[in-house]
């Protein structure tokens, strides 16, 4: 399953990382995985998940305001998923998330 979305130029986050070429940080990612999780949960009819841990994470190219990014997730465990998300087919962040199911 793959969601998309950016992140707004106006992001509060974007004033003080590299101001005049903007790259959103990567906790800001992060957030938004968690955030596009839900999502995703929401649509396969899965029970909702929280991150709990990185197994392995790789930040592969800088992310900047208004580019569109697409989450593709895949469940290879109970508690373990693996995610890429990419802008124009090419990947910026790919690796396995460590997740618990919400009670």
């Amino acid at each position: 399953m793959q969601n998309s979305l950016s992140v707004s130029k106006q992001h509060p986050c974007l004033a003080g990382h590299f101001p005049g070429q903007a790259i959103v940080p990567a906790v800001v990612l992060l957030d938004l995985m968690q955030e596009q999780l839900h999502v995703f949960c929401l649509q396969e009819k899965l029970p909702p998940r929280t991150i709990i841990g990185i197994k392995k994470l790789k930040f592969t190219e800088p992310v900047k305001p208004e580019q569109i990014l697409h989450f593709q997730w895949t469940v290879k465990s109970e508690d373990r998923i693996h995610i890429t998300v990419s802008h124009l087919e090419q990947t910026v962040v790919s690796g396995s998330i460590r997740t618990r199911i919400d009670s």
